[in-house]
């Protein structure tokens, strides 16, 4: 009777399983062959926005602004012992809702196959969706994908990202924690943290860590961890531009876990004051700032459009900023003219003398037509010489381009420059 106590006692203690939520950090997805991938819950569920079938190709800009557009899919993946429960996807504006959702657990031919055992539902306020996995199904996969437009709308743009999930118990040694990623840190911080939760599940001894080189990382405490795991700080210790990769060790006996731990340190040439502006280029590495203002410079060539392509005429909603002069562009920074002096200053509508020459712009960074871009510009400076700034774009002569034995030239005011601002002698 003892045994049979003890030997259900043991199925019930390996059946039993808690539902947990977590929320997924979005700004720590990483690109690769058309697709971003996000980690959660020590690496053993694994979300990815894949194309799918839709014309829109995913790009690394859904990092910082993750959105899915017609056709796109978003895969949850989970390993053996994991199983998705629930999936909540908060929208920050409303307008982007109007979608309908297909699901499913498998996937043919870049379509998702609608599968019963899933169930979406939107909120009232149009700003939650929520899909439900029905526990009959125990699928541990799961697709979401955007299949049509109840508007002209065809984004379905995500603020936050929630999973709740069930893990099996299990009496297995292991040791959980998740790799650590600082992403691109720019070479004027120093010292930047990243803290990695280590989980021990059963255990007899502690957990002994180690990074493996320490050269550009170090990490926190005394090189212990009770058998339950605990939190580590990892710094990066270096601020000199590279990228970075070392392996934190943990052992507990024969248990062992490697943890890659990665940064890529950048060199920028503007700091974003008024005196020192931010470049086009500096903008794919300082990230988004939606909260604060920078400055930023380049030269005006056209208004943008999709991915930052220029487009095929002039707009006075926004401008087309690059660093450096040429015949072609193939990615600009694109510039959102909010309506009023802004808008009135800047637009080549109707200051078509503005083209081709170098502006500031005051405004917060963040993507606009899938690439980094400024927007709610508050302020501006209109050089005239690339150098000098002047009150507004009427004293600019017309500027024209010329290609002189195969060389771009720029001429303003009568002066002729070429590509790179130089005055040609």
């Amino acid at each position: 009777m003892k045994r049979m106590y003890f030997l259900l006692s043991a199925l019930l203690i390996t059946a039993l399983a808690m539902a947990e939520t977590v929320t997924v950090d979005l700004s720590q997805g990483n690109y690769a062959d058309g697709a971003i991938t996000w980690t959660a819950v020590n690496d053993n569920i694994t979300i990815q926005q894949m194309k799918g079938v839709g014309t829109t190709n995913v790009n690394s800009s859904y990092i910082n602004a993750p959105r899915l557009y017609l056709g796109h899919i978003l895969a949850f993946t989970c390993t053996s012992s994991y199983t998705i429960n629930d999936i909540k996807i908060t929208c920050p504006e409303k307008k982007y809702l109007g979608t309908d959702l297909i699901l499913g657990t498998t996937m043919q031919d870049g379509a998702v196959v609608a599968n019963t055992n899933l169930e979406s539902a939107k909120d009232e306020g149009n700003l939650l969706v929520t899909v439900t996995v029905k526990t009959e199904g125990g699928e541990r996969n799961v697709y979401i994908q955007n299949g049509t437009s109840e508007s002209t709308n065809t984004q379905l743009r995500i603020a936050t990202l929630e999973i709740t999930y069930t893990k099996a118990a299990t009496s297995v040694p292991a040791i959980s924690a998740s790799n650590v990623s600082f992403g691109t840190v720019l070479d004027t911080e120093t010292n930047v943290e990243s803290v990695v939760t280590v989980v021990g599940e059963n255990l007899t001894q502690a957990i002994e860590y180690i990074l493996l080189d320490g050269t550009n990382f170090s990490v926190s405490g005394e090189g212990e961890l009770p058998a339950a795991g605990g939190d580590l700080t990892i710094t990066l210790t270096t601020n000199v531009p590279g990228e970075y990769s070392d392996v934190l060790y943990l052992a507990s006996g024969s248990t062992e876990k490697e943890v890659t731990v990665t940064a890529k340190v950048v060199s920028v040439v503007g700091d974003g004051s008024q005196e020192n502006p931010f470049t086009c280029a500096d903008l794919a590495f300082v990230g988004t700032h939606t909260d604060t203002k920078y400055w930023v410079a380049g030269y005006i060539v056209g208004s943008a459009t999709n991915n930052g392509a220029l487009a095929a005429s002039y707009n006075n909603a926004n401008i087309a900023l690059v660093d450096e002069l040429a015949d072609t562009y193939t990615v600009t920074t694109p510039v959102q003219l909010p309506s009023g002096d802004v808008r009135t200053a800047l637009n080549l509508v109707n200051n078509e003398n503005l083209l081709n020459a170098k502006v500031a712009v005051y405004g917060t960074l963040e993507p606009y037509f899938s690439v980094p871009g400024v927007k709610n510009v508050t302020d501006y400076v209109i050089y005239d010489d690339t150098t000098t700034a002047i009150d507004n774009a009427a004293t600019i002569s017309k500027t024209t381009k010329r290609i002189v034995n195969g060389q771009l030239l720029i001429e303003r005011q009568g002066v002729l420059y070429n590509a790179q601002g130089a005055v040609v002698k």
